[in-house]
């Protein structure tokens, strides 16, 4: 499935039968060029807490604790699977989520916004925004177009991913740029993916946050994805809502460990 161009092999897990600490065969399924090829694995397993608990791994085998795109993701999937209806509860590592579903559209309700922005990192003079929207992001602006097409993220995004101020874990790296119209243009470096993504949730509600706060924007805020898609973020009641596509792109069965 893809969310806003951003693709992940998700796996009914119900039963427990996949091994999440083989991280070489997650990395296997998510390489493009001999696996399935994705920038994650999600495991829909069952919950105490929740309709479904959602279990999120990097593309290189990491574990990480939330993704909001790939919740709305999973939202579809249960669906499909018959185990909810247009409401889901989701159980992830950071808490319990509440989504609804309309077609292929999800609304996912997430985290109570923090109101603090934090610029606290500068990086060959330019200021970096810090935020943990469910994983840690920073956010820089853009003065125009041009630069914000022309830049290297992959070039960037490695050298702030890896800089000893976000260590030992690293950090999620957006450049922005917003038109005349508050509608915010983002491009992601996702850590654990190594690269940039089609797409980031997380990064999305980052880069809409910091843009309100700092009065460049008004709830609810446009992201338009490297994708091309566009995905909503806006408040409701102080906390964070994303809405947005999650499409089923092909389907299969796994067989402990076997892609039939």
């Amino acid at each position: 499935m893809h969310g806003a161009g951003n693709d992940f092999v998700i796996i009914d897990d119900r039963s427990l039968l996949f091994n999440t600490s083989n991280r070489s065969l997650i990395k296997k399924i998510c390489n493009r060029s001999n696996g399935l090829g994705s920038d994650g694995l999600i495991l829909l397993q069952k919950s105490d807490l929740a309709d479904i608990r959602m279990r999120f791994f990097n593309c290189d085998g990491s574990e990480a604790s939330m993704c909001g795109n790939g919740a709305r993701c999973i939202s579809i999937f249960a669906q499909n699977l018959k185990i909810v209806d247009s409401k889901i509860r989701i159980e992830t590592n950071i808490g319990c989520f509440n989504a609804t579903i309309r077609g292929n559209e999800v609304c996912l309700e997430l985290f109570k916004w923090n109101n603090e922005c934090v610029n606290g990192f500068n990086f060959k003079g330019r200021e970096y925004d810090i935020l943990n929207t469910g994983v840690p992001h920073v956010v820089t602006w853009l003065d125009n177009l041009e630069e914000f097409d022309s830049i290297d993220i992959n070039k960037l995004g490695k050298s702030i991913r890896t800089n000893e101020f976000f260590a030992p874990d690293g950090t999620n790296v957006n450049i922005a740029w917003i038109n005349d119209t508050g509608v915010i243009f983002l491009r992601t470096y996702e850590r654990g993916v190594e690269s940039e993504t089609l797409s980031c949730g997380t990064g999305s509600l980052a880069a809409a946050r910091v843009a309100v706060l700092r009065g460049l924007a008004s709830f609810p805020v446009k992201v338009k994805c490297k994708s091309g898609d566009i995905l909503v973020v806006d408040n409701n009641n102080g906390y964070a809502i994303l809405t947005g596509s999650a499409i089923e792109m092909d389907r299969g069965v796994w067989d402990y460990g076997n892609w039939l």
